[in-house]
Formats: C-alpha cells, sequence, structure tokens
C-alpha cells in the first residue's frame, strides 16, 4: 500500500520526531518511493547546509537559572 507522506513528516523523521510505527512506515516509503527517496534526500542535504549554532550564557544567566530552580524546589 503506498502512503502519501507529507515535508513535514519526512523533516519529523529527519529529526527523529516519529513512533516506531512512522518510523517503519516512512522508512519504507522512503526505500521504495523515487520521490519520496529524492524529498527526503532534499531535506537531508538542507539540514547538512545549516549552519552549526552553539550558545553560551553568561555566568549571571547561568546562576539566575540555578536560583530560580533551587526556589522552585523549595
Amino acid at each position: 500500500m503506498v502512503q502519501n507522506f507529507t515535508q513535514n513528516d519526512l523533516v519529523r523523521f529527519l529529526y527523529r520526531e516519529v513512533d516506531v510505527q512512522q518510523y517503519l512506515a516512512i522508512n519504507h516509503s522512503i526505500e521504495n518511493e523515487w520521490e519520496v527517496f529524492e524529498e527526503f534526500k532534499n531535506l537531508r542535504n538542507a539540514r547538512k547546509a545549516l549552519p552549526k549554532v552553539t550558545f553560551h550564557p553568561s555566568a549571571e544567566t547561568l546562576s539566575n537559572l540555578i536560583n530560580l530552580s533551587r526556589e522552585e524546589f523549595r
């Protein structure tokens, strides 16, 4: 049975945000349907092209978060 997957479904698959049943169904489509494979390949390449972002919060921000966390668990 051919199942249609949206681009959003493929993005969720790419980021491993699907359950096991969805994973198996999408993976089967990628392996057996040329159009789905091509779309997935394009999305995968686009993800690879995204810049890698890292965040370095200030010491003050970290301190504030720790203090808020401590207050929450009192």
